[in-house]
């Protein structure tokens, strides 16, 4: 290129040459970090094929979030040329480790390890490498492994076929129909090959699919990939992750050995070669590196020619490679020749030996970690938007759940043999969070629309759902037959499905909101919640029977919606989401101690369950991304900003900037963004603030501090935070007109209240019972929310800080209503309802409400006016679909 400068990326020099085109180290100018940009070439920018590519490529790698991947920022059109926007990443080449001879044993395969643990990440979210080799693999200066160059990757075709009871993706850009511009090294100007002689015999497989021109000759066609690290199987057209554990394979060979285990001279030898040879086992072809045996049948199984014969996938050769790392165990002392005594002695051991082996699988002891593994997975679902909260049934065969039908979301019944749907549900408004009774024969789930959020019952055999009344978190059923949900007042309930009754079993701290829960047989209750009312933190917590709470983790990132009992242990499953990778699916025992991590790399992100037998583990990678929006009357909506983080709650700070809290450099911060685009984004405060707001003059911001501190803070630009309360309830708050005092909401004996304090500083005090204040630009008039009434829903009301009684917004019947905001001129109020309808309602009263923007299969948490009229919202997207997976989940 000869120009400097691509948008706002200043170019300082070509990295190299890949198979989509040049790559260019450059400086994002408006963020002021070094990046890579894969430029598409100019003369293939006309290409629709091509183009199509650069855009399968950029969705791929855009749906990975892992350490060990390289992060994909963003997708570009400058001058007719696509781009794409990647992390920079330093450090050295496999390929340069293998050309000095290799590793040591030991350090190649903690570094294969942890490329398998990336690509398992990536093949959870179905999707494939296709050009696994080690050029295209990392050793960052942190010692991390990095996966390059998702280049050739596209999402998983749902077409396959068979071959030795084995299910193998038929690639069906391979063989002579993939348009690469270049050819392979060492083929020149495809090689013609008499139609009626065998390919087999020349290296290639007679099933290429080669192409034949009019004069009856058959031409090689060119293949993805890359020939010294294709499977055999790949020249036949087939792709699936065992052909990514065989290329794996020859990375390690090469780490091991410094060589390629089917090194030839020519590509046409290096085909025959992988098709036809065995390669020599690493510890003779390094005989100076000690390689022990294990090493190398682990080497030559991922090498295997029969795919059947490999690991099934990333996460059984990850946890092959690390199992060789274990110390042996010690050996026993030499035993005394007193026959008799050791006898009996053994005999007792033997005994009490076996009765702690199975309590250590019973109470989940705190001895050596649980046998824990992934063995293989497969996806099980395909459909648009997300399909979660799935729950087995006991009888194996089909799995609950809800997903998107029509628009609307509705609980479902899949078949996992057939693949058959049946839909139990068909109320308009949102069905979801299920959870199937122990019996299998009937399904709690939370019923949701812009007015209510109820509880609900339905049998699985069918008929009307029963309505049980308010519901907060998500429901849970115990072992006989009970519900367990949440209410308003943070306390968790036992409910008998069949009298109603209730029973409070313990309370939640003040002003947190209830999550998930699941009975811990013989134990208590694990839960999780939310901090606060306006808050994305989460805690996980112990709740035992005697209605004792034990906090055993709070985190400013969320729990991302997962968590079920251990089948076989007094444990549990929950799923967290990492601070800068994908989510985490990590085993607790009950009583504390350190969480074990599931192997296998999976990400789930909305519901987990295990099967009775621990055997079959189902989870959803749905996930939730919300990012900022700007709405207008007649126009497509205009993204503000959005990437794999969560922006929420907006605040308009002035005519181009507004303020948000966002997880997008792990823990939740305030950031200021240039809605003009010409500044980059900035966190204005300490990790752990939530809700941030701006003063009226934009230069100071208030939130609420969570990460132990708790309360709520203000922060000048430069200075240092300033504490206002020390209460972990207090939240949501707002500076007044005038910038003097703060509101926020603070729970008192399971009552929210608004209060005030001077924002320098003194005593809070109560104004009235309710949340989510919002100030009048104008004058002393604040907004707020009352509490859930029994069906769940609240009102809206008007009141002022001189202590004058509220009334209610007119017009403006009891729904989900939450996140008021006034206009500039303080006659209306912008509201959100049951997190699906922005609307506007005037506060005298003079017009009916009316809705400006519905969310559809979205979401939208947040709403505020900008100077210019017109709405900046947090908006959420949903995608993901249900996987099940194979191992050992005690």
């Amino acid at each position: 290129m000869d120009r400097r400068d691509v948008l706002h990326y200043r170019i300082l020099g070509e990295l190299g040459q890949g198979g989509m085109g040049q790559v260019f180290r450059a400086v994002d100018q408006k963020l002021g970090r070094e990046v890579a940009l894969k430029m598409l070439p100019a003369d293939m920018a006309r290409d629709r094929d091509w183009q199509a590519r650069m855009l399968r490529e950029a969705r791929a790698a855009s749906a990975l979030n892992h350490p060990g991947i390289v992060t994909l920022y963003d997708l570009e059109v400058a001058d007719g040329r696509t781009f794409l926007v990647m992390e920079l990443v330093q450090g050295e080449r496999f390929s340069d480790l293998a050309s000095k001879g290799g590793v040591q044993w030991q350090r190649a395969v903690e570094l294969v390890a942890g490329v398998a643990d990336a690509l398992a990440a990536a093949h959870a979210r179905g999707i494939l490498h296709r050009d696994i080799k080690s050029d295209n693999l990392m050793l960052t200066p942190t010692g991390q492994s990095k996966v390059l160059d998702f280049g050739l990757a596209k999402l998983r075709d749902t077409t396959a076929t068979t071959t030795g009871g084995a299910e193998l993706e038929r690639d069906e850009e391979a063989g002579p129909t993939a348009r690469m511009r270049s050819r392979l090294p060492g083929l020149g100007d495809a090689p013609t090959i008499d139609a009626g002689q065998s390919l087999r015999t020349l290296g290639v497989a007679a099933t290429v699919r080669p192409a034949t021109d009019p004069a009856g000759v058959t031409r090689i066609g060119q293949l993805l990939g890359t020939p010294s690290y294709m499977a055999p199987e790949c020249y036949e057209g087939v792709a699936d992750a065992r052909t990514e554990v065989f290329a794996l394979g020859v990375v390690l060979y090469e780490l091991l050995t410094g060589k390629r285990p089917f090194a030839r001279e020519s590509d046409l030898a290096v085909m025959a070669a992988i098709q036809l040879d065995d390669p020599e086992p690493p510890s003779q072809a390094s005989a100076d590196r000690n390689i022990p045996p294990n090493v190398d049948a682990i080497v030559m199984r991922a090498l295997a020619k029969d795919p059947v014969q490999r690991f099934p996938d990333m996460a059984a050769l990850a946890a092959a490679l690390r199992e060789t790392l274990r110390p042996p165990p010690p050996l026993p002392p030499p035993l005394r020749r007193r026959w008799p005594v050791f006898a009996a002695a053994l005999a007792g051991v033997l005994v009490l030996g076996s009765v702690g082996a199975w309590l250590a699988m019973r109470d989940g002891g705190d001895g050596e970690p649980l046998d824990i593994a992934m063995t293989s997975s497969r996806r099980v679902t395909f459909e648009p938007g997300c399909e979660e909260y799935p729950h087995v049934h006991p009888d194996g065969r089909r799995v609950i759940y809800d997903g998107l039908v029509d628009g609307d979301y509705e609980i479902l019944s899949l078949d996992l043999e057939s693949g058959d749907k049946r839909r139990l549900t068909s109320t308009p408004g949102w069905d979801y969070a299920s959870s199937l009774s122990p019996d299998g024969a009937r399904i709690a789930y939370v019923h949701e629309d812009v007015t209510t959020r109820t509880l609900r019952v339905v049998e699985l055999a069918g008929g009307e759902p029963r309505d049980l009344g308010a519901i907060h978190g998500y429901p849970s059923w115990t072992t006989d037959g009970a519900l367990l949900v949440g209410d308003a007042a943070g306390r968790i309930i036992r409910r008998d499905v069949a009298t109603g009754r209730d029973t409070v079993l313990g309370t939640l701290p003040a002003g947190a909101r209830l999550y998930h829960l699941a009975e811990i047989a013989g134990a208590g209750i694990a839960l999780l919640w939310w901090t606060s009312s306006d808050a994305d933190a989460t805690a996980l917590g112990e709740l035992d029977r005697n209605g004792k709470l034990r906090v055993i983790e709070e985190i400013a990132t969320d729990y991302e919606g997962g968590l079920t009992p251990s089948q076989r242990t007094r444990g549990y499953y929950a799923t967290r989401k990492g601070a800068t990778e994908g989510n985490q699916l990590l085993f607790r025992r009950w009583g504390g101690g350190k969480p074990i991590t599931v192997p296998g790399g999976i990400s789930p992100g909305a519901g987990v369950d295990v099967t009775r037998d621990g055997g079959r583990l189902v989870f959803s990678t749905c996930v939730e991304r919300q990012y900022v929006a700007r709405i207008r009357d007649g126009e497509p909506l205009q993204v503000v900003s959005k990437g794999t983080w969560q922006d929420t709650n907006p605040f308009v700070v002035d005519d181009t900037h507004i303020v948000v809290t966002s997880d997008r450099i792990g823990q939740q911060h305030g950031w200021r963004i240039d809605l003009t685009g010409s500044e980059p984004p900035r966190s204005i405060t300490p990790p752990g603030a939530l809700g941030t707001s701006p003063s009226p003059r934009g230069d100071v911001v208030v939130y609420a501090s969570s990460g132990g501190r708790g309360g709520i803070e203000t922060k000048a630009p430069g200075g240092e935070p300033r504490v206002l309360t020390r209460d972990a309830s207090d939240a949501a708050p707002v500076f007044t007109r005038d910038g003097a005092h703060v509101l926020f909401e603070r729970t008192i004996d399971g009552v929210t209240y608004v209060h005030e304090i001077a924002a320098a500083g003194g005593t809070a005090r109560k104004l009235t019972p309710g949340a989510a204040p919002a100030i009048s630009p104008v004058d002393d008039t604040f907004a707020f929310v009352t509490a859930s009434d029994p069906s769940g829903a609240r009102r809206v009301m008007v009141a002022d800080r001189a202590g004058a009684p509220p009334r209610e917004l007119p017009h403006l019947p009891a729904a989900a209503w939450q996140r008021p905001r006034f206009s500039g001129d303080g006659k209306q109020v912008l509201l959100v309802r049951g997190f699906q309808e922005i609307v506007i309602a005037q506060v005298d009263g003079s017009a009916p409400p009316r809705v400006v923007w519905t969310a559809g299969a979205g979401s939208v948490s947040a709403a505020a006016w900008a100077r210019d009229g017109s709405i900046i919202a947090a908006i959420g997207g949903y995608e993901g679909d249900l996987w099940l997976a194979e191992g050992t989940f005690p």
